[in-house]
C-alpha cells in the first residue's frame, strides 16, 4: 500500500498513515464525527492533503474487500449448510 503501513515497531503494528504515527482508525473516526479534510489538514499540517485522501481511499478499498469476502463467505456457508 502506498499510503497505509503497519509495522510491529510502529504503534505496535497498528495500521497508520505511512510516515506518521496517525492510526487510520483515528482518521476515519474523526471523519465520522464530522471533521472535514480541511480540519484534519490543520490538525496534522505535516500530512499533505493527497496523503490524507489516499489513506482514506486505501482504507475504503480494504474495508470493501473484507466486507465482500466476508459476505461471499457467509452466502456460500448458507448455501452449503443443511436446512
Amino acid at each position: 500500500m502506498k499510503y497505509l503501513h503497519a509495522d510491529p515497531e510502529i504503534m505496535g503494528g497498528v495500521l497508520v498513515i505511512r510516515g506518521t504515527r496517525i492510526p487510520i482508525d483515528t482518521l476515519l473516526y474523526r471523519l465520522k464525527d464530522g471533521y472535514t479534510l480541511e480540519d484534519l489538514q490543520t490538525k496534522w499540517s505535516y500530512v499533505g492533503p493527497e496523503t490524507l485522501r489516499g489513506a482514506i481511499q486505501e482504507a475504503l478499498g480494504v474495508a470493501i474487500d473484507v466486507l465482500n469476502k466476508n459476505y461471499a463467505k457467509g452466502i456460500s456457508q448458507t448455501q452449503t449448510s443443511p436446512r
